[in-house]
């Protein structure tokens, strides 16, 4: 005679929030954002958007792994070019990436690689969030003042990259 287990689960996670039935059985069926790890690559393509420094063109001495995995917000990954992101990243990765890469490349203006589009969003992101980063480029370094200039002009903050009379108004 077999003994069989049986258990009614709850709609709500431990941490209390809510399950919806849609979300459950896509979890059980594999599909959306629980989906195998192939459409996971998919949708979260590397491309060579990448983040580095001239003095530390590298983080983590280059090791390549996985810093952050997320299905529907981007990713981060350390490679020996840099820190990438993926194509689809949130303003929200692509600030956790540029925050990460300041850290770890002992804050020397950053270079940023790759497609027009991502630095138009990296700018846009180092603006919106007021991070505390400088950009190799000068062309991008002197936007990103301009934009803050236009956005913030009731703050007055001096970077550690600006000279020691820098002040934005």
């Amino acid at each position: 005679m077999a003994m069989y287990h049986f258990r009614i689960k709850s709609d709500k996670k431990p941490n209390g929030t809510k399950i919806s039935a849609v979300q459950h059985v896509e979890y059980i069926n594999r599909e959306g954002k629980f989906s195998t790890p192939e459409q996971w690559q998919e949708k979260n393509k590397f491309v060579g958007d990448f983040i580095s420094s001239e003095k530390s063109p590298n983080a983590f001495g280059g090791q390549n792994f996985l810093l952050y995995k997320t299905d529907d917000y981007g990713s981060i990954r350390n490679t020996q070019r840099g820190i990438e992101v993926t194509q689809n990243a949130s303003e929200e990765t692509i600030a956790t990436a540029l925050v990460l890469a300041s850290l770890v490349m002992n804050n020397q203006p950053l270079i940023i690689n790759g497609s027009e589009d991502f630095k138009k969003a990296v700018l846009k992101t180092a603006v919106h969030k007021d991070l505390p980063i400088s950009f190799d480029d000068l062309i991008m370094q002197n936007d990103f003042l301009r934009y803050k200039e236009v956005d913030y002009p009731d703050r007055k903050v001096c970077y550690p990259h600006c000279s020691e009379n820098f002040e934005t108004h």
